[in-house]
């Protein structure tokens, strides 16, 4: 059997086996120089194609090399270097972490306007109880005069009221009608956010 050697893009040959154990032994050509068989166009490395231990002993992987030739091979054929682990992951991390910051602080601020929301609309219809307070009084004021006393308990506040319904408070319950003793100034209450009497959150129009 006789193999064409591919050498600096050139095809030569063909060369018999002792021929080309001959050239690997003076070093004119390697272990992974590309050859075909006589009559074959499929190219492959000599070492996958013909026994070639003996003639280079680069390709011995489990006996003991002299130290020349086991330096001469780590040259042709140099370790491969395990790649350090790269620096983007790192860099992920911090950018995970940046936006985990930024969500938590973004959720921190959204409750903190929601709070303020709230509080500020619940200011708002404390502010509103107080005027209407202020109305009501001006309505239960001008019924004295006309019927030189104030609306009786059944009649509430409905006798001053455009529609003859009884108001509600910004939180939708009734407002209260207390008369006050012997016939003095009555007493209106709003129950409050939680619609509750005698709770800390009730507004009463005779507390400054």
């Amino acid at each position: 059997m006789h193999y064409w050697l591919r050498i600096d893009h050139q095809r030569l040959g063909p060369y018999s086996l002792d021929e080309i154990r001959a050239m690997l032994q003076e070093g004119q050509i390697e272990p992974l120089t590309m050859a075909a068989a006589e009559g074959s166009e499929d190219w492959h490395p000599l070492s996958s194609m013909i026994q070639i231990e003996s003639a280079h002993p680069s390709l011995v992987t489990g006996g003991n090399l002299p130290r020349s030739l086991a330096l001469s091979h780590r040259h042709h054929h140099p370790a491969v270097n395990v790649s350090q682990p790269k620096s983007w992951p790192v860099a992920l991390i911090a950018v995970v972490a940046v936006i985990a910051v930024l969500v938590v602080a973004g959720v921190l601020v959204r409750n903190q306007l929601a709070n303020t929301a709230r509080e500020m609309e619940a200011e708002a219809k404390r502010e509103l109880v107080v005027t209407e307070f202020r109305r009501f009084h001006a309505g239960l004021d001008a019924y004295r005069q006309r019927q030189e006393r104030y609306p009786s308990k059944e009649q509430g506040l409905r006798v001053i009221v455009t529609d003859s319904k009884a108001p509600v408070d910004p939180w939708g319950n009734p407002y209260q009608y207390e008369i006050g003793p012997g016939g003095t100034r009555p007493v209106i209450v709003s129950r409050g956010p939680d619609g509750k009497p005698g709770t800390a959150d009730d507004m009463r129009s005779d507390s400054r």
